[in-house]
């Protein structure tokens, strides 16, 4: 679930600031949501000595600061049918003789469709084939904000005071519509039906553990985290207070 939901806060990020106008958006009609009857998912296992990071399509799909381990399902980076890209990476420096051992599998098949093991090195980096009957490419719309990108810091910082703005006013129907298109994405990759997507109780879950996430993503833009972190706090508690 983790790993599912980080990817979703980085598609309201790269769908919302940097892709789409500040305005309001229209939300997202769920009942459309269809899954097929084939419904193919992945998976990586990993087992390590040491804190790391996995990315699938250059997207950090999860992050570990604890030994042992861990399987994560990793269709919400799946953007399509084809060659898909793993990169996992060790947290420290000083971790380089310890142990990783990582691999991709289709659950339900017999195949290792990717494996590594990371000992005297800082990272591995691979590929494998998936197959998917869905195609989603909104995240790929989003870019890199740099410190000299003033124009795009401006933008992203007035969509999350707007967000802001929408908790503090209680207009928490206009929050949540800016992110349903994100939110369609991910359960389209899941294979959500209209009735998962419209009685999960999406919102709590979701913004605790995107909180989490970008309290470890410390290379981006600070004052945009900043921002995040802010809106993320007065959502929980705008839900705290209607007891949700």
């Amino acid at each position: 679930m983790k790993a599912f939901l980080s990817v979703a806060f980085t598609l309201m990020v790269s769908t919302h600031v940097c892709a789409q106008s500040t305005g309001s958006l229209k939300k997202t009609d769920f009942s459309s949501l269809n899954p097929p009857k084939n419904k193919p998912e992945y998976q990586v296992t990993v087992t390590a000595e040491t804190p790391y990071r996995v990315f699938i399509n250059d997207i950090p799909l999860m992050s570990s600061i604890i030994s042992g381990r861990i399987k994560f399902p990793v269709n919400s980076a799946i953007q399509s049918s084809g060659t898909q890209k793993i990169r996992v990476v060790k947290q420290h420096k000083y971790a380089q003789e310890k142990q990783i051992e990582v691999s991709v599998q289709q659950l339900g098949g017999l195949d290792t469709l990717w494996q590594s093991k990371l000992k005297n090195q800082l990272k591995a980096e691979g590929v494998f084939q998936a197959a998917v009957p869905y195609k989603v490419t909104d995240w790929s719309l989003g870019v890199s904000i740099s410190e000299q990108d003033k124009i795009r810091i401006e933008k992203a910082n007035l969509w999350f005071k707007q967000m802001a703005a929408f908790l503090q006013s209680g207009k928490g129907d206009a929050f949540m519509n800016r992110l349903s298109a994100a939110e369609m994405l991910t359960f389209q990759a899941h294979y959500f039906d209209k009735s998962m997507a419209i009685d999960t109780p999406f919102a709590p879950v979701y913004l605790k553990e995107s909180q989490s996430l970008i309290k470890v993503m410390t290379r981006g833009n600070p004052s945009l985290r900043t921002e995040a972190l802010a809106v993320i706090k007065e959502a929980l508690k705008s839900l705290h207070h209607t007891g949700r």
